[in-house]
């Protein structure tokens, strides 16, 4: 119920991260592997996280860190009116 994940990101992809946390050992290594293959916050947020889990926080910290970013290009995009 309480604690901190804190992720450090360079052009989208995970370089580093800490967890504080009761659980934090049920939780790193999924960390530590996304650092290790340069995971995308985006590819991290796809994975499959069992729920009511620990980890699901990860799942919920990377999927806000990806729309956050991708609100930088919402001019991109064309709305288009249901008439």
């Amino acid at each position: 119920a309480e604690g901190v994940i804190s992720i450090v990101t360079a052009k989208g992809r995970l370089v580093g991260a800490h967890v504080l946390s009761p659980g934090a050992g049920e939780t790193i290594h999924e960390l530590a592997l996304a650092v290790h293959e340069k995971m995308k916050l985006v590819d991290l947020a796809q994975l499959i996280h069992v729920y009511p889990m620990i980890s699901t926080s990860i799942k919920l910290l990377a999927a806000d860190a990806a729309y956050e970013s991708a609100k930088r290009w919402s001019w991109l995009v064309r709305r288009v009116n249901g008439n």
